[in-house]
């Protein structure tokens, strides 16, 4: 099934090759008002070069429509009279591209970054964000969340101590050369018994088209905050990114998180190991209900307990977070 088709049956409005994204939750505002999205035929793929959303035929079905693998290829089928089309990505297919695991040398670079960042004081911008989402600035720096200063000079130093093809390795290269977090202040590592594994940035002034990155190329070993399941807790509440985990943290659930709506990855489920109860606290969103009615069944195969927790009227934890604050619950 050709991608610009398959666009238009899921109700993406193309213009030549490019729409604007469907991934509007990470784009400034909640909307990509610059069409980012940009379609290839010739190879049947997409990617956004604002939020860095890629993929084939059967990630953009999955991601629009907030379906699994399996019902995705039902889909095509239906819209190509119920065989999947030849040329594109069979059924038991993996990606064309994969997202690897961060080796011990880029560890070695994300443990520079964390050393060249700052904690978070209630007066710094990345303070003044955190604090005006209500979050607590110390939390946060338990958390490992920290800012950037002068995001030149600190790139200048990675550059010396690594060299860029090893930078480009570790996923902080940006496709046009640059510190891929240049604009984005607010850093989160995930570390894992004293180790950063993993880092996703924020932006904070509300300048930047992508307000959430990942490291390019590479995914996180394990979930946001995974020392806490070390300690085998009876519950855990897992929830859509570092900020609702934080958010989660901060009204007294115990919780770790995930990447993103679908940046569970199958192999963490050995994390949970000895947790007798797992609440799923996603996005208050199709792809957030979707995604969570799908691990909930995942967790509960593996013979863990699992409930998803959608409370009424609130887009997400954090949000959920500044009512309370509001209400004076607090």
């Amino acid at each position: 099934m050709p991608i610009l088709g398959a666009a238009a049956a899921l109700g993406i409005h193309v213009e030549g090759r490019a729409a604007s994204c469907f991934n509007g939750k990470a784009h400034h505002g909640g909307h990509d008002e610059h069409p980012s999205l940009v379609f290839y035929p010739d190879s049947n793929r997409f990617v956004c070069f604002a939020c860095g959303v890629r993929g084939d035929l059967i990630d953009l079905v999955r991601a629009v429509r907030g379906v699994t693998f399996t019902q995705a290829v039902r889909w095509i089928e239906s819209q190509t009279g119920g065989e999947f089309p030849a040329g594109d990505r069979p059924p038991d297919a993996r990606p064309i591209t994969q997202p690897r695991v961060p080796d011990a040398k880029d560890i070695e670079i994300y443990s520079v970054l964390y050393e060249l960042t700052y904690e978070i004081g209630p007066a710094m911008p990345a303070g003044q964000y955190l604090v005006g989402r209500g979050l607590d600035p110390d939390l946060a720096n338990r958390h490992h969340a920290t800012q950037m200063g002068d995001s030149d000079r600190l790139w200048e130093d990675l550059l010396r101590r690594f060299g860029r093809p090893r930078l480009a390795a570790a996923g902080l290269v940006s496709r046009s050369g640059r510190f891929l977090f240049s604009q984005h202040q607010l850093l989160f590592f995930y570390f894992d018994d004293g180790v950063p594994l993993f880092v996703q940035a924020r932006d904070i002034t509300g300048r930047s088209r992508c307000k959430e990155l990942s490291l390019a190329g590479l995914h996180s070993p394990v979930p946001y905050n995974v020392d806490l399941l070390r300690q085998r807790p009876d519950q855990i509440h897992l929830c859509e990114g570092c900020i609702d985990t934080l958010s989660a943290l901060q009204l007294g659930y115990p919780a770790v998180g995930v990447p993103g709506v679908r940046g569970f990855r199958t192999e963490w489920f050995a994390h949970f190991k000895g947790v007798r109860h797992v609440v799923l606290l996603f996005d208050n969103d199709e792809a957030g209900l979707a995604q969570a009615a799908e691990l909930r069944a995942q967790f509960r195969i593996r013979g863990i307990k699992a409930d998803a927790s959608h409370p009424s009227k609130v887009k997400d934890m954090n949000d959920l977070l500044r009512q309370a604050g509001k209400r004076g619950q607090l």
